[in-house]
């Protein structure tokens, strides 16, 4: 009678640990799945902002960035000029900042300081921020 409890015992405890480790594995592929997700939610996000970047530096190389945005003052939202193309990319919202430019003159050449933010209108979590400085010197 006594090895029959103690067999019934060990079965038990060998059964609740294997529930454990089973339990455990289905956690981890569940929670990797999801850490995938997000990754690859966030690089669509960081690559509109990639864009959207390359588009400023362009506006920048070409002197047109100072006509959309006044080059003398800080802070200002570029994406608030009606002649920004991007304020909206499919379902992302784009904000863009020209934070500083050095000199502060309407010239094209100087430093530019800027911010790009990008978010996804139908999800919060997914969004980018880029911060670049560009530098537009003057042609020989």
């Amino acid at each position: 009678m006594l090895r029959r409890g103690m067999v019934l015992i060990t079965v038990v405890i060998v059964s609740m640990i294997a529930l454990t480790f089973t339990g455990a594995l289905l956690y981890l592929l569940s929670s990797q799945t999801s850490i995938t997700g997000a990754e690859k939610r966030y690089t669509n996000a960081l690559e509109v902002a990639k864009g959207v970047s390359s588009y400023i530096m362009q506006l920048a190389t070409e002197g047109e960035l100072c006509t959309i945005a006044d080059c003398t003052k800080s802070n200002q939202k570029l994406t608030e000029s009606p002649t920004f193309r991007f304020k909206e990319l499919g379902n992302y919202e784009v904000e863009a900042y020209l934070l500083k430019k050095y000199p502060p003159n309407p010239s094209p050449e100087g430093i530019y300081s800027v911010k790009v933010v990008v978010k996804n209108k139908n999800n919060e979590k997914e969004k980018s921020e880029i911060y670049f400085v560009y530098e537009v010197i003057p042609s020989p």
